[in-house]
């Protein structure tokens, strides 16, 4: 479905994964309000993890501190959405990693990624 911006297309995905007012959504510190306000719009709440400091994207080791404190409360959230900064690609396996063992979707921001090459595949050189 084409969109008219990375701010609708986050909407989009949000709602699409049933976002709801007081539900909760993991972001990254550093980023793009657009990426983030589309969690308010559904009438969710940002909860903020802070950035790694060599690669400014989400410190993945407080992500994963934060998703064992939530699962301790009874209260996951219902998304995670990491954001591509100035090019730099967030470490996307790992962060599955972290979200798929507690079965939560990810919905990453790129919109700051154009231009960027997560993986090259080993045998082609191929970005994929």
């Amino acid at each position: 479905m084409a969109v008219s911006s990375g701010t609708a297309a986050m909407h989009l995905a949000l709602r699409i994964l049933g976002m709801e007012p007081g539900d909760e959504v993991i972001a990254s510190t550093l980023t793009f309000i657009g990426g983030v306000t589309p969690i308010m719009f559904q009438g969710a709440m940002p909860v903020f993890i802070d950035s790694d400091k060599t690669s400014w994207n989400m410190d993945l080791d407080l992500l994963a501190d934060e998703l064992e404190a939530c699962k301790k409360r009874g209260k996951l959230p219902k998304a995670v959405v990491p954001t591509d900064l100035y090019g730099s690609c967030a470490d996307l396996d790992r962060i599955m990693g972290i979200c798929n063992s507690y079965d939560i979707p990810v919905v990453t921001d790129s919109a700051e990624a154009l231009g960027a090459k997560y993986k090259l595949a080993a045998d082609t050189r191929r970005q994929i």
